[in-house]
């Protein structure tokens, strides 16, 4: 029987804040809710954090909450999921991230029943965006994850572990899209200020929520939309002058015209 595993990749260094996987959040920290959220969907939870030494906190909270983990590489993040993925038997792997404490049991479902369905490498709602910042779910096979882990060798196809898989025209993909595209909400953790929108979220709609109860509470109170608008996605470059348009864009929109005439 094929078995799915669902690697959720943590650590705690984080540029804009912090050991935010274990922040506090509601019964638990924000690392617990994407687990129990993510277990519903898979035959397994395993969390992927690296072998520095400050990431020993978040092998403690594993073996505390009888959560499966693996440590590999910090920057290499690509060999970090393969090796985890075959050292817990994995069949088709789905890739969750740790800062996501608002995922769906029934979008994480909805991806996987695509994959099995579709006869295709990859499926994610990420690539062709309509479900909320932070409902992110990417599902692969592993002879695809054991290709690229042989083949990429990028820097950027190293670290973030899919855009191998994505960009390289070598795989067959397919889009998981939610026809309401609420791609405009952002409950992923990555700042102070999402983590006001999280913990907003959760006060209002206690600890168990779908994505449409979660959709429409952003309706009814249209402030929480506002809490962390300005936030900017961080976003995987596949060369320079992606990264030089954007750099253009939010120059202008800081206006800071004359920064962003040298670059144009």
């Amino acid at each position: 029987m094929s078995r799915t595993v669902a690697i959720i990749q943590a650590r705690i260094s984080s540029t804009r804040l912090p050991s935010k996987v274990l922040l506090p959040l509601a019964n638990g920290v924000i690392l617990s809710h994407v687990c129990r959220r993510t277990m519903g969907a898979v035959d397994e939870v395993v969390i992927a954090t690296t072998v520095n030494s400050a990431d020993n906190t978040i092998v403690e909270w594993a073996n505390a909450n009888n959560i499966a983990h693996f440590r590999g590489s910090e920057d290499d993040v690509l060999d970090r999921y393969y090796r985890a993925a075959i050292a817990y038997k994995a069949d088709t792997v789905v890739r969750i991230t740790s800062d996501c404490p608002c995922i769906d049991t029934e979008v994480i479902a909805g991806a996987v029943d695509m994959f099995n369905s579709s006869n295709v490498d990859y499926v994610s709602n990420t690539q062709d965006r309509t479900f909320p910042h932070g409902l992110d779910v990417e599902v692969f096979s592993l002879s695809a994850l054991e290709r690229a882990w042989r083949e990429a060798t990028a820097q950027n196809h190293r670290e973030h572990v899919t855009p191998y898989l994505y960009r390289s025209g070598l795989f067959s993909c397919k889009d998981y899209i939610d026809d309401s595209n609420n791609a405009a909400i952002r409950v992923t953790v990555d700042t102070p200020e999402d983590y006001t929108v999280i913990c907003a979220i959760y006060d209002l709609l206690g600890e168990k929520f779908t994505h449409r109860e979660l959709i429409a509470l952003f309706s009814k109170y249209k402030w929480l939309q506002r809490i962390n608008k300005d936030i900017i996605q961080k976003k995987v470059y596949n060369n320079i002058e992606e990264e030089r348009i954007d750099a253009y864009e939010l120059l202008m929109r800081s206006g800071m015209y004359e920064i962003a005439a040298r670059i144009k």
